[in-house]
Parts: C-alpha cells; sequence; structure tokens
C-alpha cells in the first residue's frame, strides 16, 4: 500500500506558522516585505524555499527521505533554524517551545538527515544526467 504524504503546504502557510513561533502574533497587520524579513531573520530563507523542500520531501522517490501523513511542516522548520543558525539545543527548544531540548533534537535530526539524503540524490542525478 502505498503511503500517504501530509499535506501541502503554501509560502503564506509557511510564513504564518514560522511567524507566529517567532512570536509574530500579529503577522497578517504588516505588509508582506516586513513577514518575509522576519522570517528570513529567523529562519534564513524565504517561505517559498520552505515550500520547495517540503514538496520535495513530500515527494520523493525514495522512502527514506518521503514525508509521512503525520509529518509536520513545523519539524521542517525546527531543521531549517538548527541549520541557519546552529544554536544550542536549549536554544531551539525555547524558540519553539518545547519542554525538553530532546524533543527538538528529535526533529532537527530527523529531518536534517533527510534534507541531506535530498540533497545527496538530487547532486547525484545531476551529475549522472551531465
Amino acid at each position: 500500500m502505498a503511503q500517504v504524504p501530509p499535506q501541502a503546504m503554501t509560502a503564506i502557510e509557511f510564513m504564518g506558522l514560522g511567524l507566529e513561533i517567532g512570536g509574530h502574533t500579529r503577522w497578517q497587520t504588516y505588509k508582506h516585505e516586513a513577514n518575509v524579513k522576519w522570517f528570513k531573520q529567523a529562519f534564513g530563507v524565504i517561505p517559498e524555499t520552505c515550500v520547495l523542500l517540503w514538496d520535495a520531501l513530500r515527494n520523493s522517490m525514495d522512502a527514506t527521505v518521503r514525508l509521512q501523513k503525520n509529518d509536520k511542516p513545523m519539524h521542517l522548520l525546527v531543521a531549517i533554524r538548527f541549520l541557519w543558525t546552529y544554536h544550542e539545543e536549549y536554544e531551539i527548544a525555547r524558540f519553539f517551545s518545547f519542554r525538553s531540548v530532546v524533543t527538538g533534537r528529535k526533529w532537527w535530526k530527523i529531518y536534517v538527515k533527510k534534507i541531506e539524503k535530498l540533497l545527496d540524490r538530487k547532486v547525484r542525478k545531476q551529475l549522472l544526467c551531465s
């Protein structure tokens, strides 16, 4: 039986999720450009990049990379924030309001490995095609 991927996300949905996690609860009252700037300061990428990465993980042919139905966009943001800031685990846990550093560590490890495998597959594919 084929695995069902989680729902697709839009850039606006990623932006809203990331900004609310970062404490910008009234983000909808600000201009789009300001919201993108705040998002990029928190995660190092624009929301559209998150959409591309989320979709690549959702639709991967590799079962070790592909997301499962219960995977959450917030967990991808944990990994992206970790890769962007390389903060200590307690800072990641605090930013995402996790009660334990173990929770944050669990998610960034899972998703960083998935991103690493996805990147490896994409690079290999490009090298084989050239």
